[in-house]
């Protein structure tokens, strides 16, 4: 029973932390103003859908790590991570493609001209941080997958963190920026999944020499 809590609660703290980064971002833009607060809303209804397939797409990399460990093939784990986190990239790539024309496909929806080009900007700036989040996501499978996931969860808290900070930042302005709205709050979330990928390779490469 210990054992299954210590393999657990990380996955669970991790997957809670991503409704926390979403929850902040919108308290935060809610605070700075109710139009701002639609332009965010509407910018994410493309940008989920294409990230909660990019995850269910390369959720493979969990199974294939546990079986190959099941096998006592170390070496064959890490082969899985680098072919899971190179598909994370292309996919978050691809989606990337698929969101450039954010604006033009609020349109086709019936979105009015201005709510659809503040939401296809919003949208854009999300889809930058789809190529990170994969990576991050098909990292923490394998580590999830090698009975590793601490190290997924203290990322997923330290991401949390920076999105506060930045959202707080981006937001309402300071430092020599101006107050960003709902585009800041974007920035911030995208920044976040960027430092997620890094922090995450770099604990692989670093701290699993025989991966």
């Amino acid at each position: 029973v210990l054992e299954l809590v210590r393999l657990a609660l990380p996955v669970i703290v991790a997957r809670a932390g991503l409704i926390v980064m979403a929850l902040v971002d919108t308290l935060f833009v809610a605070r700075y103003g109710s139009e701002d607060l639609a332009h965010l809303t509407i910018g994410t209804t493309l940008f989920h859908p294409l990230l909660g397939a990019g995850i269910g797409l390369v959720m493979g990399t969990l199974v294939l790590s546990a079986v190959a460990i099941g096998r006592e093939r170390p070496e064959g784990a890490g082969a899985v991570w680098q072919r899971g986190a190179l598909y994370g990239a292309a996919l978050g790539l691809l989606f990337v493609v698929l969101l450039l024309p954010s604006e033009a496909l609020l349109l086709w929806a019936g979105q009015p001209s201005d709510l659809a080009a503040a939401g296809g900007r919003i949208s854009l700036i999300f889809a930058w941080g789809m190529p990170a989040a994969l990576i991050y996501t098909a990292t923490a499978f394998f580590l999830e997958g090698v009975k590793r996931p601490l190290p997924g969860m203290v990322v997923m808290i330290l991401a949390n963190i920076v999105n506060a900070l930045a959202n707080w930042w981006l937001v309402f302005g300071g430092f020599g920026l101006p107050a960003m709205g709902a585009e800041g709050s974007a920035w911030a979330s995208t920044i976040s999944r960027i430092f997620m990928a890094l922090a995450m390779v770099a604990y692989v490469l670093f701290a699993m020499p025989g991966r």
